[in-house]
Order: structure tokens, then C-alpha cells, then sequence
């Protein structure tokens, strides 16, 4: 187990046990609240919607099962995909809670990676990678119904300079 998981861990279990913000911040070694409200707002408050979402569906056209077969088969290759796999389920079930059942879309993607709107940039880039290495298994994995771009024989009509 790797001291982020750990630190996180233990912020968790003392959130739940009713510790403030100020003592879990000078625990762990935060200069700030504002990096220790960031972790409160992203992981504790999505953990406990999570918990109050009731039985999970179990239809396989949700994203939630989707990104559960995709664990299960990167953890089959030795993947441990612990923090990744906490993200990804939580994109499911954001997805799930909108509804979206269409393939997945560079808004959805986009629309959960920017949670909370007070997170650092690097903390919503990082979401956006875990959820665009999960679309590529999609791409490859799921059909597509053929669309328009993908019958389009257009080529761009721009013209480049030749290499010297």
C-alpha cells in the first residue's frame, strides 16, 4: 500500500469519525484548509453520495458495470488500479445518476472530470486521463454504430509545405 493511499485512508476514517477539517489538515501536513477542503469536496462528499444511491442496477448497458468488466480485465493483467478504479467507478455512477446510456461523450467526460469547480487544473487533467484511457477500451471493445465521419471519404483540402 503506497503513503497516498494510506494518508488518504486515514483522512477518511477520521472524517468519519467527526474530526474537523483543521486537525485532519494539520495531520497531514497541509499548508492550507484549501488543499484539505479539495479532498473533502472530491472523495469524502462522492463517497457518500455514493453510499446513498441504493442498490446498484445491474444492467449491463450501464457505465457502471461497463467500468467494473474493464477493472476486472486490467486487474486480470496485473493492474492494481487502486485510486484509478475509486475515480472511474465515480464517473460511472455520476454517469448513471445523469442517465446517459448513449456511448460515452467528450461533455460527459469533461463535465465530471471538472468536479469540484474548486479543484486544481492538474487534479481535473489527471480525472480526464483516467476516464479517456477508460473511452479508448470502449472504442475498442464496444460497436459503434456506423456514423456519418466514419463513411465520410472528404479529405482535407489544406495544403502543406513540403519538408525541406
Amino acid at each position: 500500500m503506497g503513503t497516498h493511499i494510506l494518508r488518504h485512508s486515514w483522512a477518511t476514517w477520521a472524517h468519519r469519525r467527526g474530526s474537523g477539517l483543521k486537525l485532519i489538515a494539520d495531520v497531514l501536513g497541509h499548508r492550507s484548509l484549501e488543499s484539505t477542503h479539495v479532498m473533502h469536496t472530491s472523495i469524502w462528499r462522492n463517497s457518500a453520495e455514493s453510499l446513498c444511491l441504493g442498490p446498484e442496477p445491474n444492467d449491463e448497458n450501464t457505465m457502471l458495470s461497463k467500468v467494473r468488466a474493464y477493472l476486472a480485465n486490467r486487474r486480470a493483467l496485473g493492474f492494481q488500479l487502486k485510486c484509478e478504479g475509486l475515480q472511474l467507478q465515480n464517473f460511472a455512477r455520476y454517469a448513471d445518476r445523469l442517465g446517459h446510456r448513449s456511448p460515452l461523450t467528450n461533455q460527459l467526460a469533461i463535465g465530471w472530470a471538472c468536479l469540484p469547480k474548486a479543484a486544481d487544473r492538474l487534479y481535473w487533467a489527471r480525472r480526464l486521463e483516467i476516464v479517456r484511457t477508460f473511452a479508448q477500451h470502449l472504442v475498442i471493445t464496444e460497436p459503434q454504430p456506423r456514423s456519418l465521419h466514419a463513411t465520410c471519404s472528404v479529405r482535407p483540402t489544406a495544403s502543406f509545405p513540403a519538408p525541406l
